[in-house]
C-alpha cells in the first residue's frame, strides 16, 4: 500500500524519508539487529522519488539516499477526445509517456500511440472509423497499469448501402424495395413534392404508401438518408 518503507541501517541511527520537495514523510530508530521499518504519512504508491537520511547520535547525518517507491497507481483516464473529420485519427490528452489502446465493440484494437511530453496524443485509426463506430479508449503508464477505459463515438459520414429492388404496385399505390434498416425512404413526385415517407424494416425491407397513386408514367424520386444525415444514391 506504500506506507511503509523498510531497510538496513546502523542500529541506533534515526532514518528519516523525505519526498523530492524536501517534506518529512516519516522517521524511525534502526533496530539492534540493522533494520528499520518506516510507517510514511502519505502512500507512496505513484513512482515517487524520495530521499532517506540517517543521523547517528553525534546528530551527524549520512549522505543522502534517493529511493523510488513502486508505480502501482493507474493512470486517470484518457481526456479531450476528438476525431478528424475522415475518422481516420482520434487525438487527446493523457499521462506522458503512456501508451494509449483504442478497441473496437468486438474489443479489437484499431489503433494505437503514445502520449506525449506535453500530455497530448493522436493515434491512426486503421481501418478508419467514420459510420458512428462505438469505440472504448484505454492508456498504460510505464509501470504497465492500467486506465479505466473511455467509450467515445466515431463520427458517422457513412451512407448506407445503395436502394435497390425498388418497385412500384400494379396500382401505383405502393412502392416497395430494399435498404439500410434504420434509415428514412422518401419518395417525390414531379417539383419535388413528397408523396410518401418511411423507414426501413430491420430486414432491410420497406413499403410505402404513396398519398396519390401514380398511375400515368410519372417519373418518381426515391431518397434514403441515415439518422446522421447522410444520403445514399437517389
Amino acid at each position: 500500500d506504500g506506507l511503509t518503507l523498510t531497510g538496513t541501517g546502523n542500529a541506533g541511527d534515526t532514518v528519516r524519508v523525505f519526498t523530492s520537495q524536501g517534506v518529512l514523510l516519516g522517521s524511525a530508530i534502526v533496530n539492534a539487529d540493522g533494520t528499520f521499518s518506516v510507517i510514511l504519512g502519505q502512500a507512496q504508491t505513484n513512482g515517487e522519488t524520495l530521499t532517506l537520511i540517517a543521523t547517528d547520535f553525534d546528530n551527524e547525518a549520512s549522505v543522502p539516499v534517493p529511493f523510488v517507491a513502486p508505480d502501482s497507481t493507474a493512470p486517470a483516464t484518457v481526456g479531450n477526445l476528438g476525431f478528424s473529420a475522415d475518422g481516420a485519427t482520434l487525438s487527446g490528452t493523457g499521462e506522458p509517456g503512456a501508451t494509449v489502446i483504442v478497441r473496437n465493440a468486438q474489443g479489437n484494437v484499431v489503433g494505437t500511440g503514445t502520449v506525449d511530453q506535453a500530455g497530448n496524443f493522436v493515434v491512426t485509426l486503421a481501418p478508419a472509423q467514420a459510420d458512428g463506430q462505438v469505440l472504448s479508449v484505454t492508456q498504460t503508464d510505464a509501470a504497465g497499469n492500467l486506465s479505466a477505459a473511455v467509450p467515445t463515438t466515431a463520427p458517422d459520414i457513412t451512407a448506407g448501402v445503395d436502394l435497390s429492388q425498388v418497385t412500384i404496385s400494379a396500382d401505383g399505390s405502393v412502392v416497395s424495395g430494399r435498404g439500410q434498416p434504420g434509415d428514412t425512404i422518401t419518395v417525390s413526385g414531379a417539383g419535388g413534392v413528397l408523396l410518401a415517407t418511411g423507414v426501413v424494416a430491420a430486414d432491410g425491407t420497406f413499403s410505402l404508401s404513396l398519398a396519390t397513386p401514380q398511375i400515368n408514367g410519372q417519373a418518381l424520386l426515391i431518397g434514403q438518408q441515415d439518422a446522421a444525415g447522410n444520403a445514399s444514391a437517389n
